[in-house]
């Protein structure tokens, strides 16, 4: 090899290296990060009703944690819990408030992988579960599998912290009544709608 050549060959190397960091330093960091593991505190209200049209409604807080296998999939594990009102359920007091929650373990998929505003849509195995205190002051559970589907919209405020909206829609059934320990079975169709507002860290 000619010493031209040599010459070129160091110079074009030393060139390369001396602009790459610029080039990467100039590129802009990516406006959302939803991969690694994330952590989201939200408020909102639920919408629950059973069958023979026994409905209420209420606010509550939900806690979800989460990890993002790649930009565009996170799996989750989540708790939405409300204190219920305007209900006639059976064996609630009269004008007596009684809790719902519903835990679900599910997967998410984000529309956008390089934007602020990233898109989502996602799918869940749950539980949900009512509680109350009867006329009689005895502690009463139901419970109960059920499916959820939801979608919503995160807005990325930095690449780690989300302003997160959404909804979702849970169907299902209770199964299983509990009255002060004692477990018996029942079948009550019941459905509930929740909407939220939150705060998601990503990574956290």
């Amino acid at each position: 090899m000619s010493t031209n050549i040599q010459r070129t060959l160091l110079a074009s190397t030393l060139a390369a290296a001396l602009l790459a960091p610029a080039t990467l330093a100039a590129q802009p960091p990516d406006p959302s990060i939803t991969r690694g593991l994330h952590l989201s505190l939200r408020t909102g209200g639920m919408g629950i009703g059973f069958e023979d049209d026994r409905d209420a409604t209420g606010g509550g807080l939900g806690l979800r944690i989460g990890y993002g296998f790649t930009d565009r999939f996170t799996a989750y594990l989540g708790l939405d819990g409300s204190e219920m009102s305007d209900s006639d359920f059976e064996g609630v007091p009269a004008d007596d408030d009684f809790g719902a929650a519903v835990v679900e373990l599910g997967g998410r998929f984000h529309f956008r992988t390089t934007e602020r505003w990233v898109p989502f849509a996602e799918a869940s195995l749950s539980l949900i579960g009512v509680a109350f205190d009867d006329d009689e002051g005895r502690e009463v559970g139901y419970g109960g599998p059920a499916g959820s589907v939801g979608a919503g919209l995160l807005f990325f405020a930095s690449p780690t912290v989300a302003i997160e909206a959404g909804g979702a829609f849970t169907a299902g059934e209770l199964q299983h009544r509990e009255v002060n320990g004692v477990d018996t079975d029942v079948g009550i169709a019941t459905s509930a709608v929740r909407i939220h507002i939150g705060v998601s860290l990503y990574p956290f």
